[in-house]
């Protein structure tokens, strides 16, 4: 197609105008300092598609000013690459992840490596650790974190020190007790444990945790335990963003956790960091004992974990002493039944509204959905922080994965007017009503990573056998999906359907 750089910058910058309400905007502007955020940007790239369908997610989240982002459709159209064969439709990609999901079979490779696996599991040496006398939290007011503070306030007898953005302490409690108040209602966690909380005001990505020295050294001194749940956790943000929060940030606690006397290191990752193009390729066992440095990830979240767990691990060879968790889809808590103040922006729950949209659901049977409960994932972290071990790494998700199909087939039992039916049948619907449900099978799509050919079997590929061992001697057993967790979350879900 023969088209040059300033008619293709043109229309570029109509799409950014129009997506942005701008009434002028330059070339070289940065599409985040203009009003861009996440959401704007998967609505430029459902623009951008239609005009040129080669373009993926990854590209808008790199290429920030009208005149990169041209720069590379250009480049694109130079190479003659045929983008009408070389692309698909939206609902050729969705339904191409669904079929790969109905055709996965285990390799012979991968079940001889599941073998060795299970064996090498079965020897393990665990003992208990005298608990921590003084506990160093970040990211406490998140949905993970507050739950990490409640388990550790309910459950020792340690004293927690929480690094809170905020000015002054006084105002570090009211953001902590704002949330802690959503979670935990009745119990005002700031009041009936005020004596063991105490509050740091600062930030992981500032020099000495935005501390003056005499304080940064004093609490360094004091520390027994430092766990790093803060992060950005979103899957759409820019990688300056990443870099700034999961990585330097990172550095900047392991710093501190090094500082004066070295400190048990406890990293909150992600099982995502094993959903990278060589595990899509060669579609192998990920467990604990695995690693993915050297692998490239089309999702940036994920590939700012894999480089903060290589950081991590480095430490351990100057001596820090580190376990790093990997947590799977957080979802409700198995006790309260309480939801993440922001259900709307979880992946999980906002894939499976949009299936609720539809009125039917294909019936997949790979068990691939892990509902980990927000509060057993915190328990388990809890015991494992707590025990010596011969390893490291640990896979805190619940292992008692459910398929599409039962998962619906319960959610079918609180609510009329779903149905399930087969994947040439779920096809034909979509194929139907692909005018209809344009903007949900894109939104999907997008969430799904789907234009960037992400095989989702890698769902299945992760196993935690020996978390959970390690888990059953400390008397912690995972709960499975029941009825009532399933009528909680379809409210939740038809909440997040009618947003």
């Amino acid at each position: 197609m023969d088209m040059d750089n300033s008619a293709i910058e043109l229309i570029v910058e109509d799409i950014w105008k129009k997506m942005l309400n701008l009434e002028k905007i330059d070339s070289e502007s940065n599409f985040f300092s203009v009003g861009g955020d996440s959401k704007k940007a998967i609505s430029i790239l459902s623009e951008l598609k239609a005009q040129w369908s080669f373009i993926s997610l990854p590209q808008i989240m790199k290429y920030h000013t009208i005149a990169e982002i041209s720069a590379y459709i250009k480049q694109h159209l130079d190479a003659s690459i045929d983008t009408i064969n070389a692309t698909e439709d939206d609902v050729s990609l969705l339904m191409n992840a669904i079929k790969q999901l109905q055709d996965y079979s285990p390799s012979v490779e991968y079940s001889k490596n599941y073998d060795k696996y299970l064996i090498e599991s079965s020897n393990i040496q665990i003992s208990r650790k005298e608990n921590y006398k003084n506990i160093f939290i970040t990211g406490a007011t998140g949905f993970l974190g507050m739950h990490l503070v409640h388990e550790f306030l309910t459950s020792t007898n340690s004293d927690l020190y929480l690094l809170v953005r905020g000015k002054t302490p006084i105002e570090c409690k009211r953001r902590l007790e704002k949330i802690s108040d959503i979670y935990f209602p009745e119990l005002k966690i700031t009041n009936k444990y005020s004596g063991r909380i105490h509050y740091i005001p600062g930030d992981i990505t500032a020099r000495q945790l935005g501390m003056n020295d005499e304080d940064y050294l004093a609490l360094s001194d004091n520390i027994d335990c430092v766990i790093h749940s803060a992060a950005t956790v979103s899957h759409f943000d820019t990688w300056e963003k990443y870099q700034m929060i999961n990585i330097n940030g990172t550095r900047n606690m392991l710093d501190f956790a090094a500082k004066i006397r070295k400190k048990d290191f406890c990293y909150i990752s992600t099982i995502s960091i094993g959903f990278t193009e060589k595990q899509v390729q060669k579609k192998d066992l990920f467990s604990e004992y695995s690693t993915s440095f050297n692998s490239k990830s089309n999702v940036l979240y994920s590939m700012s974990k894999i480089e903060t767990e290589k950081m991590v691990l480095d430490m351990q060879q100057q001596g820090l002493s580190v376990k790093i968790f990997r947590p799977g889809f957080l979802v409700q808590s198995f006790e309260t039944g309480q939801f993440q103040v922001n259900a709307e922006e979880n992946a999980l729950y906002k894939a499976l509204s949009i299936l609720c949209k539809f009125g039917t659901v294909p019936d997949v049977q790979l068990p691939v959905i892990d509902m980990t409960y927000v509060d057993q994932a915190a328990k388990a972290i809890s015991k494992l922080c707590g025990i010596n071990d011969n390893h490291n790494i640990y896979h805190v998700f619940n292992p008692n994965r459910i398929s599409i199909s039962d998962l619906f087939r319960y959610y079918s039992e609180f609510t009329d007017g779903l149905r399930i039916c087969t994947v040439s049948a779920f096809e034909q619907i979509l194929r139907e009503n692909a005018e209809k449900y344009k903007e949900e099978i894109f939104e999907l799509s997008i969430m799904m990573m789907l234009d960037t050919h992400v095989d989702p079997s890698v769902l299945c590929l992760s196993k935690n056998d020996r978390t959970v061992r390690c888990l059953e001697t400390q008397g912690f057993v995972w709960e499975p999906v029941n009825k009532e967790f399933i009528s909680n979350m379809v409210v939740v879900l038809n909440n997040i359907k009618n947003i």
